[in-house]
């Protein structure tokens, strides 16, 4: 089995709701589908989201690092081989972390398609039968965040991550504390920083918000300062979460070595696919440091799947590892909890067709009656329909 052809597709997807977080504001996912093909007609799927505050990538880098550099250096070669074609792939291309996770992923899913085995087993094998969810807040005033909290409790989500940094860290602890009361004590909340506050504003903040139970604290400050970092981790009472920091396993042993977090995220958009992805989730067993399991804010289906695939391989749980959600894409969309390969197909060569549709009403009537059958099928997800 050799592989014959790679695309990587562009794809825009408008966020029903934007996503505020220091130093940008998502309204639309600019994401990468990557679709690989073999000889024998096995095709693998992948995806990645443009992030260009975060991983430095945009959509366009994306694009030309996978048809300029990454394709090249696998054409032709045999999927099963992942290591080696990583390890090609590293050769021909520095960085560019997320276009090489889209293409891992893909090559992953072709390798379990080709073994007849759902993914997680490439990975070692299902460890836990759920994976818990969370929703992001980050509206202008905290009675926006405390009521958007409430309706999303209704919901059924138990968990929120608060971004902060925004504004000022007066209005941040007011917000922290109010979505706290709204919430009650049953649900998790915890705090997103994005590196914008220096040493003291972190800690006035984290003093400020200790009413609201914080469950923990993310990158307070730039990801190189872990001196910053770990300063942070001594002085403050909820822990440290790593995240713009942590990419490589070497990363993870950093801030382990300088007391820089208590917790370490871990995205395949960081790690370069699965297969860096376990080498920094095995770092972190190592040294003992529980991990946050998360998706990249506005990652569609697939990159959804992707993180909980690998969540769920994961045997080491201090801290129980989360995948991040509630980004709703403002265009019908499917949820992949349930489905099998056949129905997983039929949502990728939907999106293409609709993707080749320059006119979205006629993109959305197209693939419409297709859509509905599907949500029919897996009526948990019948309210995604526009």
């Amino acid at each position: 089995m050799k592989i014959e052809r790679i695309e990587a597709i562009g794809v825009s997807l408008p966020l029903a709701k934007p996503v505020r977080m220091a130093g940008a504001e998502v309204a639309t996912a600019e994401n990468v589908v990557v679709r690989v093909q073999t000889d024998g007609g096995l095709t693998g799927w992948g995806e990645c989201a443009s992030s260009p505050t975060f991983s430095g990538e945009t959509q366009g880098s994306i694009l030309a690092a996978i048809d300029g550099f990454l394709a090249p250096a696998i054409l032709g070669e045999d999927p099963m081989r992942r290591e080696a074609l990583g390890a090609a792939m590293e050769r021909r291309l520095a960085g560019n972390h997320g276009a090489k996770a889209a293409v891992d992923m893909a090559l992953h899913d072709l390798a379990a398609k080709a073994l007849h085995a759902p993914v997680y087993e490439l990975l070692g094998g299902r460890s836990r039968e759920a994976a818990r969810v969370f929703w992001h807040l980050g509206n202008a005033n905290p009675e926006d965040d405390a009521r958007e909290a409430t309706a999303r409790m209704r919901d059924g989500f138990t968990f929120f991550k608060l971004k902060v940094g925004t504004t000022t860290v007066e209005r941040d602890i007011e917000a922290a504390l109010a979505v706290r009361e709204a919430v009650g004590p049953e649900c998790d909340l915890c705090a997103d920083a994005n590196q914008a506050w220096s040493v003291a504003e972190a800690l006035r903040f984290a003093r400020g918000a200790e009413r609201a139970g914080l469950c923990f604290f993310e990158q307070p400050v730039e990801a190189s300062d872990l001196a910053g970092m770990a300063a942070i981790a001594r002085a403050c009472a909820v822990p440290i979460l790593a995240d713009e920091g942590i990419f490589t396993a070497e990363d993870v042993l950093a801030h382990a070595r300088e007391g820089a977090a208590q917790i370490v995220s871990v995205k395949l958009l960081k790690a370069g696919g699965f297969t860096g992805a376990l080498r920094a989730i095995h770092a972190a067993e190592t040294v003992r440091l529980p991990l946050h399991l998360t998706g990249k804010v506005a990652e569609a289906a697939l990159g959804k799947a992707g993180i909980t695939v690998n969540k769920n391989a994961i045997p080491f749980d201090r801290n129980p590892p989360m995948v991040a959600s509630g980004i709703r894409i403002g265009t019908p969309a499917v949820t992949t909890r349930g489905m099998g390969e056949k129905e997983m197909e039929l949502i990728g060569e939907l999106v293409l067709r609709a993707l080749a549709t320059p006119d979205s009403e006629q993109a959305l009537a197209m693939v419409r009656g297709e859509v509905e059958a599907l949500c029919r099928r897996f009526p948990l997800y019948a309210d995604r329909l526009g």
